[in-house]
């Protein structure tokens, strides 16, 4: 009897502890699925979360090539500007230089014209000179034509007389 009896209590612990193992293996089973969701949920996020990084990536890589083609794009259009902006200050610095070298020749020819015209008007003055002498000589040695004519008459008479 006694060990029928502790039989039954064995039976009764073995019947509790497989009963207990079963519970603990049900919130076992229980915690591990819901670990497993947690699992799976952060798994999803993480691949959403990489996802969305490659996007960023692949868009940062897309905006840097942009970037990268429109600054070529304005270095090239700025070698053009300065280009052109060398071609008309050069264009600019050749027509002051022909301006400044026409302008000088000019200035020369003026020079040289107002020496000419210096020169004649002294000459001028000379000869004016010259001519208002003459012409005070002239005016000295003129006879007026009514004396001259007595003269001339006066002459014949000394011929006739002769």
């Amino acid at each position: 009897r006694e060990l029928e009896h502790a039989m039954t209590r064995k039976e009764s612990l073995v019947a509790e502890m497989s009963e207990g193992l079963r519970r603990a293996e049900d919130e076992a089973s229980s915690e591990a699925e819901m670990l497993a969701s947690h699992v799976e949920e952060s798994q999803d996020r993480i691949s959403a979360l990489l996802a969305e990084l490659q996007r960023t990536e692949a868009d940062g890589r897309s905006v840097r090539e942009q970037m990268r083609a429109e600054l070529r794009r304005a270095e090239g259009e700025a070698d053009v500007l300065r280009a052109t902006l060398r071609e008309s200050r050069e264009a600019q610095e050749a027509l002051l230089s022909e301006q400044s070298a026409q302008l000088t020749h000019e200035m020369q020819s003026r020079s040289r014209e107002q020496e000419d015209a210096g020169r004649r008007e002294e000459e001028l003055a000379k000869r004016v000179k010259a001519l208002e002498q003459e012409l005070r000589e002239l005016d000295r040695a003129y006879v007026p034509e009514t004396q001259l004519r007595a003269m001339q008459e006066e002459g014949k008479r000394s011929r006739e007389e002769l």
